[in-house]
């Protein structure tokens, strides 16, 4: 997604994060259709780095439903900052 402002991106980015986390797009999908990477943005490149972590860590959370509890937390929080910090950002 080319020419994208940040807050479309980040909109763009948290939907591809809750796609993944309802099993209906792969971690790989997600990155393939991920917002622009040359736009360097701070939330997200760490929303990035947190789906490639989800993607590596299936077997983890395969063994250990703790680890798979709090990871989906995280993504879930992310989720929620992309979107929150879109609306603060709108209104100023």
């Amino acid at each position: 997604m080319v020419n994208e402002t940040p807050i479309a991106a980040k909109e763009a980015a948290a939907e591809l994060l809750r796609l993944v986390l309802a099993g209906e797009l792969s971690p790989q999908e997600a990155q393939d259709r991920w917002p622009d990477p040359n736009m360097n943005h701070h939330d997200l490149n760490v929303a990035l780095h947190m789906l490639e972590h989800w993607e590596a860590d299936d077997d983890i959370r395969a063994k250990d439903a703790k680890y798979a509890s709090w990871q989906v937390a995280e993504l879930e929080k992310m989720i929620s900052e992309l979107i929150g910090k879109d609306s603060a950002e709108s209104k100023e």
